[in-house]
C-alpha cells in the first residue's frame, strides 16, 4: 500500500515494500522514509523510521541511522550535495555542514569528542 513506482523503474524480485515508501531495487527501508528526487541509494542500505534524505545526497553501503531516530528531530542536518561514505555511524546531535565529506568508518560522537581521524566536532544543542 502506498508505494509509488516511477515510470520505467524496475522493482527487483523478493523486495519487501512497506507503506508510504518510494523504493528502488534491492533497497531495504522501514515505514515513513521519504526519498527525494536525485538521491542515489546503494544496495544493502538500511534506513530507519522517519529519516528524510535530501535531494542530491549520496548514501553509501551499510550506512545506518541509529535508534530509528528522526534525523530532523534529533538535530542532525545533512545538507544538499553531501557525500556520506561507507559504514559511517552518525550519532544524535551531530550537525554536518554543506560540502563536508565524511570518510569510511568515521565514528562521530556527541559533544566535541574527536573522531578516529582527528576531526573535531563542535558541541550541538539538541
Amino acid at each position: 500500500d502506498g508505494e509509488e513506482v516511477k515510470e520505467g523503474e524496475e522493482v527487483k524480485e523478493e523486495e519487501e515494500v512497506l507503506d508510504g515508501e518510494v523504493v528502488k531495487g534491492k533497497e531495504e527501508s522501514m515505514d515513513g522514509e521519504e526519498v527525494w528526487d536525485g538521491e542515489e541509494v546503494k544496495e544493502g542500505e538500511m534506513i530507519m523510521d522517519g529519516e528524510e534524505v535530501k535531494e542530491g545526497e549520496e548514501i553509501r553501503d551499510d550506512e545506518e541511522s541509529k535508534n530509528g531516530k528522526d534525523v530532523k528531530e534529533e538535530g542532525e542536518e545533512i545538507k544538499e550535495g553531501e557525500e556520506v561514505r561507507e559504514r559511517e555511524e552518525v550519532w544524535d546531535g551531530e550537525e554536518v555542514k554543506d560540502g563536508e565529506e565524511v570518510w569510511d568508518e568515521g565514528e562521530v560522537w556527541n559533544g566535541g569528542e574527536e573522531s578516529k581521524y582527528g576531526e573535531e566536532i563542535k558541541e550541538e544543542e539538541v
